[in-house]
């Protein structure tokens, strides 16, 4: 079969090599970068190196000679502001590159149009939309945390066929296939932090660490949400907190003593207001959005899930099924979300599905 190599070609490539380095880059989002010879043989390719310096143009250009014909492909409107790094659209100028093709636009304010414009002002072609729709789908945290200062919300369920997390004693393992649960690391790889409820860390003692091969050093920030601190303070999150940040959020009301402790274990203690339903949701996630956080997994419990999957901060459902069956006296996978009208049930739409091994995974996204 031919292979056809237009823009869209390259712009997918670009796309998947910006999603090799998703969840390791910081505050700023991963892109990806390809420079195409006028005759479309690939001359380089790169994405935001790890914690996000350097950038993916600035990578991507070092060290090749641009000659007629060069096409720069890139998947976010370069940066034209500095911070820590010096802007992209001045790397691209300056290297003689005359045409450049973008995803999509950056929706920082900061950026936001100003890219594309001095490009164009400095006689450089651009072309702009190129599988744009994947693009933005792919930094939808990143731009819901720079425009509301809020990360993005991901959910993971594992559960049987039938929608239940584990039987009525409280064994859930395994649920799902080795396979699934690989993926399930994956996901942590690609977000910043993992947020789980105290009951959680209590019935499980997870490590909240993603235990791929050579990736563990990437895990992301663990966080808790615990209401009158009953964090156990040997378990496994505390025996590692020096090691990988652990963030516990609770009330007003915890004891000074155990907050003293698990700060001695290198715990982050934050208190936040509550609910009627417990603590807060709304105001750990802006606290995490001034840390900078572009996406947060959820991964349980069912009253947490419940918390979030209505939360106009959600991006993606990952819900991974097995073939088991368990029954009405299983443990639902999300708690009581008190709808009396169907109308009113969480407004999702199924994304995409994956078949693990007689596992599915169906990825569903909020309808913003």
């Amino acid at each position: 079969m031919q292979i056809i190599k237009n823009d869209n070609f390259f712009m997918n490539l670009a796309i998947n090599v910006a999603r090799r380095n998703k969840g390791m880059t910081g505050a700023n989002p991963s892109v990806g970068c390809v420079i195409v010879s006028r005759d479309k043989t690939i001359i380089s390719i790169a994405n935001t190196g790890i914690g996000g310096s350097p950038h993916a143009e600035k990578k991507a250009l070092e060290g090749i000679e641009i000659k007629t014909g060069t096409v720069l492909y890139t998947t976010l409107e370069p940066c034209v502001h500095k911070g820590k790094n010096p802007p992209c659209v001045d790397e691209i100028i300056n290297s003689g590159v005359k045409k450049v093709v973008i995803a999509c636009l950056d929706k920082n304010p900061l950026v936001r149009g100003k890219g594309i414009k001095k490009l164009e002002n400095s006689g450089i072609k651009v072309i702009k939309g190129i599988l744009e729709k994947d693009a933005e789908d792919f930094y939808d945290e990143f731009f819901k945390r720079i425009n509301s200062n809020i990360p993005g919300i991901n959910i993971k369920i594992a559960s049987s066929a039938d929608g239940k997390t584990a039987l009525k004693n409280g064994k859930s393992k395994w649920i799902t296939n080795k396979l699934s649960r690989n993926y399930g690391h994956k996901l942590r790889l690609f977000n910043d932090g993992i947020m789980v409820g105290i009951n959680t860390v209590l019935k499980d003692n997870p490590s909240l660490t993603c235990r791929l091969s050579g990736l563990n050093k990437f895990s992301p920030s663990r966080l808790v949400m615990d209401t009158n601190l009953r964090f156990p303070i040997n378990c496994n999150l505390a025996k590692t907190a020096k090691n990988i940040e652990t963030i516990i959020f609770t009330s007003k009301n915890s004891s000074v003593r155990k907050i003293n402790l698990l700060k001695n274990k290198g715990i982050e203690i934050i208190k936040i207001p509550t609910t009627k339903s417990g603590l807060s949701l709304i105001s750990a996630l802006k606290f995490l959005g001034k840390r900078e956080f572009n996406s947060i997994l959820i991964e349980g419990g069912n009253k947490l899930i419940a918390s979030a999957i209505n939360s106009p901060q959600l991006n993606k459902v990952y819900w991974f099924s097995s073939e088991k069956i368990i029954g009405e006296e299983g443990k639902p996978s999300i708690g009581k979300l008190n709808i009396t009208n169907l109308e009113n049930s969480p407004n999702l739409f199924l994304h995409n599905m994956i078949n693990l091994d007689n596992n599915y995974l169906k990825i569903y996204k909020a309808k913003n």
